[in-house]
């Protein structure tokens, strides 16, 4: 089969992905830019553990962030035998191609080839310069779980493309798991899919009884592959969040100001939106027409996003009404998937535009101009882009924010049963050892409070653990250390992780590890007498 200048395109467009992320990366070792890799790397270790639905972190908590990814990651560490840290690390550039690649298939089967090329160049080069990569829709060389989840979320959205309009109940049964695999790797994107669908569906197979039981056979998949992670937290925690961190807020979306970086990065997207709008109220038609499951897909696509946008900034980043509350997740999390729903429509309204001015005609040379131009930007624009360095020095500093040494004395010294204590008062900016417990899947008395599970009180846990703290450095409150054997539990060993240069008194601690940056010490049963 003759390849075309879009294929050209995409495949010039991944190796220029590829070559800049492992330069980026190079020579980072177990260190990255992304700080909910450690948080990540705890759940995988969990797996690895034999912990198939529990919080690793926490004795008896059940896992509240969705696995897929997480399994995964644990049985390519068990089939290569490879360290997780180094996986999680070093597989990032690799795997996150498949993040553009399954963007271009999914615009090629939405609108066409040409405009999936477009696309798909703005989404490299255009989407990851203003903002970092956890709320870029754009390739990215560091560990994502959101991220990543793009892909599957493409791969979604062009099944429905596919399949919806024939309207077959086996179908329905395709499309119903494809969104529950999706919900059992990030939530935010089932939830638009759950949407899409219900809305692609009325749009091809029209308003009756048949389209309502098919929607309804989709959604009962979806449910059924989400069940084994739900349940368990419903019966549990009847789903009610008690610790919000899922109010997270980065400071591009500081509510007291306006959001120019937000909204610069999804300029391109507008602009096209709004030259379509136009074009329509003028009632002229340029390009290709759009299938009625395309308008659908990426009217909800664009619309849901939008709305919970509009809800943040609306509730001032909080509030307490049920419309501030209902589904709380933090706010850049809905970036993702506006950026690309505009990249999408950003590649129909300049693939129309060429067309109607004659740019793009069916000569090779023409094409071959626009392949090299697109090229030749791709290149540029992501070596100039000064969001990667900015990463590139933020995983330099993961140097001071964990301490690798003390995560590697973890995992060869100590059960995944033993009970820890661990400084947790500055949020893991500068806690080294709080986050080594995390990333080791040990269990922590408290965790920093963004990375606590969201269905545990996490002041008390907090207070606990300060309590604990300040009688290991007082070397003469032994009830609270005992206090601290109790909560572990008959048999399971106990330590505290005290930062160098506030070293416990002897006596009732015993010394069990030191590296550079925080010393370990055991807390013995004898500390009850």
């Amino acid at each position: 089969m003759r390849i075309t200048w879009p294929w050209v395109v995409l495949l010039l467009l991944l190796a220029a992905c590829l070559a800049h992320g492992l330069w980026i990366v190079r020579d980072l070792g177990p260190y990255t830019a992304v700080y909910d890799t450690y948080r990540d790397l705890g759940y995988v270790q969990g797996f690895l553990d034999g912990d198939l639905a529990g919080d690793p972190s926490m004795d008896g908590a059940k896992r509240y962030y969705p696995p897929l990814l997480h399994a995964l990651a644990a049985c390519l560490a068990l089939i290569t035998h490879t360290p997780p840290l180094e996986l999680l690390v070093r597989a990032a550039p690799w795997a996150n191609l498949l993040v553009p690649a399954m963007f271009f298939l999914m615009v090629r089967r939405l609108i066409n080839a040409p405009a999936a090329a477009i696309a798909t160049t703005l989404f490299v080069c255009f989407d990851g310069l203003l903002l970092p990569p956890w709320m870029a829709a754009t390739y990215t060389p560091w560990t994502s779980v959101p991220a990543l989840t793009q892909a599957l979320f493409f791969s979604s959205v062009w099944l429905i493309s596919a399949r919806i309009q024939q309207g077959r109940f086996i179908d329905a049964v395709s499309i119903g798991s494809a969104t529950g695999i999706v919900f059992l790797a990030h939530t935010v994107p089932a939830l638009i899919l759950a949407a899409i669908i219900a809305a692609a569906a009325l749009a091809t197979q029209r308003a009756r009884l048949r389209t309502a039981a098919w929607v309804a056979v989709a959604g009962g998949v979806a449910s059924l592959w989400a069940l084994p992670f739900i349940v368990p937290l419903v019966i549990s925690y009847h789903l009610k969040i008690v610790h919000a961190n899922g109010a997270f807020m980065d400071d591009l979306f500081d509510p007291s100001r306006i959001p120019k970086r937000v909204i610069a990065a999804i300029l391109p997207g507008l602009f096209a939106l709004i030259g379509l709008a136009w074009s329509f109220w003028r009632r002229k038609q340029i390009g290709v027409g759009l299938s009625r499951a395309t308008l659908a897909i990426l009217a909800v696509w664009i619309i849901l996003p939008v709305l919970f946008l509009a809800r943040y900034f609306g509730c001032g980043g909080g509030g307490t009404s049920t419309v501030c509350t209902a589904f709380v997740v933090p706010v850049h999390h809905w970036m993702f998937y506006l950026q690309s729903a505009l990249a999408c429509v950003f590649g129909y309204a300049v693939m129309s535009a060429w067309e109607a001015a004659g740019m793009v005609g069916r000569r090779a040379s023409g094409a071959a101009a626009v392949a090299g131009v697109a090229f030749v930007l791709a290149c540029a624009l992501l070596i100039l882009r000064p969001i990667d360095q900015q990463m590139r020095d933020r995983a330099l500093d993961m140097r001071n924010r964990i301490d690798v040494p003390l995560y590697q004395w973890l995992l060869t010294h100590t059960p995944p049963s033993a009970l820890f204590v661990a400084d947790v008062s500055t949020d893991g900016v500068h806690d080294t050892a709080s986050t080594a417990v995390l990333a080791a899947g040990r269990k922590s008395v408290a965790l920093p409070f963004t990375f606590s599970n969201p269905y545990v009180n996490w002041e008390t846990r907090r207070d606990r653990s300060e309590g604990y703290l300040a009688a290991a450095l007082s070397g003469k409150d032994a009830a609270s250390l005992c206090r601290l054997l109790a909560e572990a539990g008959p048999g399971n060993g106990v330590y505290i992780a005290l930062a160098l240069g506030t070293d416990a008194p002897p006596g009732q601690l015993q010394p069990v590890f030191r590296s550079n940056q925080n010393s370990v010490y055991s807390v013995a049963p004898s500390v009850c007498r």
